[in-house]
């Protein structure tokens, strides 16, 4: 038994090059940029903050990184707030996303990253 469903991983890796595509359209991330996701709520010990305070010092530089947020929870007021730009090249909001799509937006980003501190 899998706790994971495979087939759905499996799926959306066999269509990675159209949902690359795709989800990259949706979110307005164009295709040079290094898109970089992190999945979970948004609460202090996940660090989202540390994503968000990276997006707003890679802005002085020439750096193409997007950094996508998937998930919703008590501290996205409070991340959006401190996000200095709020679309492709800073921070991108996902808010919730059902399983189905959430594969999808794994196989579109180049880096997976994981703060949490538990």
């Amino acid at each position: 038994f899998f706790p994971i469903d495979t087939a759905l991983f499996d799926q959306a890796i066999q269509a990675r090059h159209q949902q690359r595509a795709r989800v990259r359209s949706l979110l307005g991330i164009p295709d040079d940029h290094l898109m970089v996701l992190m999945v979970g709520k948004l609460v202090p010990w996940k660090r989202q903050a540390d994503l968000v305070e990276a997006s707003n010092l890679q802005q002085m530089s020439s750096c193409n990184i997007t950094i996508v947020l998937a998930g919703t929870g008590p501290d996205a007021a409070q991340l959006e707030a401190r996000a200095q730009r709020i679309a492709a090249g800073g921070v991108v909001f996902a808010g919730f996303l059902p399983p189905e799509e959430l594969a999808n937006y794994y196989v579109a980003s180049d880096v997976y990253a994981h703060c949490s501190a538990k």
